[in-house]
């Protein structure tokens, strides 16, 4: 599966990745960011959520908007300073991609600085590996 709208991708990671100082406490930080046409739909950022929730939440949101993409992206606390970030994008034709890649300190991960996530589509779907688990929405 090809991720087709890096837009999309972009302004999930921009939202779920908003920011770091202080996160111990929060589990999670995630964004929904749904692709309407040429129009963009965001759900709030929610503090703390964990993943089950997180998908429900997604998938009741874009359950009456058919034919839509979406991404899920969502930022964890891993051991030390690291994190994780997630991503799951869903296409029109409902096929799903779950990629993962580490974050580092003030926003610098994989793809680079928050302020500069602006690669192309191939270039995330590059640099983002593949998780090995898929788990429907």
């Amino acid at each position: 599966m090809t991720i087709q709208s890096p837009e999309l991708v972009r302004h999930a990671i921009e939202l779920a990745t908003d920011v770091f100082v202080n996160q111990d406490f929060r589990p999670f930080r995630a964004a929904f960011v749904v692709q309407l046409g040429e129009n963009y739909a965001v759900l709030p950022l929610l503090d703390s959520v964990d993943p089950d929730t997180m998908r429900n939440a997604a998938q009741e949101f874009i359950s009456d908007h058919s034919g839509s993409s979406y991404v899920i992206a969502l930022s964890s606390p891993a051991e030390g300073k690291a994190q994780r970030l997630h991503l799951t994008y869903v296409d029109d034709k409902g096929d799903q991609l779950h990629l993962e890649a580490p974050v580092i300190d003030q926003g610098e991960r994989g793809l680079g600085a928050l302020e500069t996530v602006d690669a192309p589509c191939d270039e995330i779907g590059y640099l983002l590996t593949p998780t090995p688990q898929v788990r429907p929405l």
